[in-house]
């Protein structure tokens, strides 16, 4: 459903959903074109600053004219970890990251200092400052201020990230954007682990984006993909949220062509996952799924083409990857931790006992944000199963939270999170009595990645939180998306879903 008026009073009719397609080819003429006088300038031999030159000035028109294109690629920079890969791999040529958020703060204050512009939902957003108050709190406990503050540090610039984005996210067509941008970070990344594993192309690191780690499981060495996390319960956790985004496209895309490129998002994603060799990604792949077919039941013809793409993707499931599986049982038998014989297991059994005793002699506020890693190795020698003398964290984000911010500052996390998922339902039900069913599929599909995601923390720790802040960026973004289609549609709905 097209909205009836823009979203910023200042914008025009090339802002608009009927010239999405316009705007898109302005865009890819516009990058051609920088990418042509780029060459011209290497020719002339003035290196990678000159090489740069060109397309960023397009770029910068072209995100100019059309604001969501900018937000989409600084999205899409985000999720594919593009500028650590540049910092490791490739120095001396600039991140493209921090310059483009530079661009969409410069738009922020331009729109709002010269047309006035306000952008609805900073007042739903704002819940995340409250956050910030008690991660501050954790700073001032903490033996090493200094990591706490640094920490802390981070913690501020990802929030800003959230900020952004809900400035820019205000209509449908800005939503389905930015889904896309998501997919096509999850159709680059998973790509090329799914060749290079196929292939077992494994000396190539892809340009960064094919790294991988090694693990043996009974008795077999095993390749575990990592993407450009660099870790391959990270990569699994983001590739499990990216999975009901692209089956929901799959299903509900008009387009041949989308349905063909969230077929391929949703292959990939998923295999990849397996070749991560992530346990917690199977368990919460199988979660998240379940949860989408609980929230919106697919129809038997949905249902088929999902069976068929099953059958496609299990015939790329590693043999040992079910060895690794039914790893997770070994619990079951045994009848002390010492028993347990999986040196990550152990790992990570001694991670979590230390973390609740952690909380257990600082339940209010903790040991101090980012410092369970200066306490770890004071408890592990008492637990007596790690035998590695190196700073650790948590094997749970939410061990991690109870050990740093103590009871206090967990509450207001998960309050923090329970006002989070109420908006994005919400927001279904907005779209739902709007009659916007493309809408609401695509927030209930996004509710599950969330839920998926943070099921998954669980078993992992707070690590590239950047992602994480992208999402809740989002995640607050979608409400206002509703309430803006609601108040300019004026459909009847009831007037307790209109408020949060």
């Amino acid at each position: 459903m097209k909205l009836d008026r823009p979203v910023f009073s200042s914008e025009r009719n090339l802002l608009t959903s009927g010239d999405n397609g316009l705007s898109i080819l302005f865009f890819a003429i516009a990058i051609a074109s920088g990418v042509a006088i780029a060459v011209a300038i290497w020719q002339l031999q003035l290196g990678w600053i000159g090489l740069l030159v060109a397309p960023s000035l397009f770029f910068l028109l072209a995100v100019l004219i059309r604001p969501e294109l900018g937000l989409g690629a600084f999205i899409f920079i985000i999720v594919i970890q593009l500028t650590p890969v540049i910092n490791q791999y490739y120095p001396e040529i600039p991140s493209p990251g921090y310059p483009l958020l530079g661009v969409l703060g410069f738009l922020i204050i331009w729109r709002m200092v010269i047309y006035g512009d306000r952008a609805d939902g900073w007042k739903r957003a704002s819940v995340i400052l409250v956050v910030m108050a008690f991660w501050l709190l954790s700073v001032l406990v903490a033996d090493d201020s200094g990591l706490a503050l640094a920490k802390f540090q981070k913690f501020t610039e990802n929030a800003i990230l959230a900020f952004v984005i809900v400035f820019f996210i205000q209509r449908p067509v800005s939503l389905r954007s930015i889904v896309w941008a998501l997919l096509a970070a999850g159709i680059l990344m998973a790509t090329i682990s799914v060749f290079q594993n196929l292939t077992s192309t494994y000396d190539n690191n892809y340009w960064g984006f094919g790294e991988w780690d090694q693990s043996s499981t009974a008795g077999v060495t095993n390749h575990r993909a990592t993407g450009p996390y660099g870790n391959p319960n990270a990569y699994a956790q983001v590739l499990v949220m990216l999975v009901p985004l692209a089956l929901d496209r799959l299903w509900h895309e008009k387009e041949l062509r989308f349905r063909l490129l969230a077929g391929w998002a949703l292959i990939v994603c998923i295999i990849t996952i397996f070749f991560t060799y992530s346990r917690n990604g199977f368990i919460t792949l199988v979660f998240t799924l379940g949860l989408l077919f609980v929230m919106r039941r697919p129809r038997v013809l949905s249902l088929a083409v999902v069976a068929i793409l099953a059958f496609v993707v299990i015939q790329f499931l590693p043999i040992s990857y079910t060895e690794r599986i039914t790893s997770l049982f070994q619990f079951s038998s045994l009848s002390s931790p010492q028993q347990i014989t999986d040196v990550s297991f152990r790992g990570r059994l001694s991670e979590n006992i230390a973390a609740w005793r952690m909380f257990q002699d600082n339940p209010l506020f903790g040991v101090g944000l980012d410092n369970f890693q200066v306490n770890y190795q004071s408890y592990s020698r008492q637990i007596g199963l790690d035998e590695r003398r190196i700073e650790r964290t948590p094997a749970s984000f939410y061990l991690e939270l109870l050990s740093e911010q103590g009871l206090i500052g967990t509450l207001v996390f998960m309050l923090f999170m329970l006002i989070v998922f109420r908006n994005l339902w919400k927001a279904g039900r907005l779209f739902q009595f709007s009659g916007m069913k493309n809408e609401e599929y695509m927030t209930l599909a996004f509710l599950s990645g969330l839920a998926g995601y943070m099921v998954f923390y669980i078993s992992k720790n707070s690590a590239y939180p950047n992602v994480f802040w992208v999402l809740l960026g989002i995640a607050f973004s979608i409400p206002q998306v509703a309430e803006n289609s609601v108040n300019s549609s004026k459909p009847r709905f009831p007037a307790s879903l209109k408020r949060n």
